[in-house]
């Protein structure tokens, strides 16, 4: 049973999603847009408009969380290194990886 422990911290240190309370916390982190439902819309790191409804879909107001440091380069999944960005961008980025 002890080795079942070690291996889920194990697991768990090297997790590539954010957790439940690291999104929520980065939602949360986003800005607010003044004009719109603070619950619902939030402006990704680029300044798009994204409604929370629509995480992971391919849509102009969809999003995704992103690491603003890539796991690839050390980042880690925590609400400190996490950014809204719209799908759009996310995947701009996943083929220019020079790109911000």
């Amino acid at each position: 049973m002890m080795g079942s422990s070690e291996s889920s911290t194990k697991t768990s240190s090297k997790r590539k999603g954010f957790s439940l309370h690291d999104r929520k916390v980065c939602w949360e982190n986003a800005t607010i847009i003044k004009s719109r439902n603070k619950d619902r819309w939030r402006l990704d790191a680029m300044g798009n408009p994204v409604l929370h409804a629509l995480e992971g879909c391919p849509g102009p107001y969809c999003y995704e969380y992103d690491c603003v440091v890539p796991v690839a380069e050390g980042g880690i999944p925590r609400a400190e290194n996490c950014r809204i960005l719209q799908t759009a961008v996310v995947k701009y980025r996943m083929y220019n990886p020079k790109a911000t």
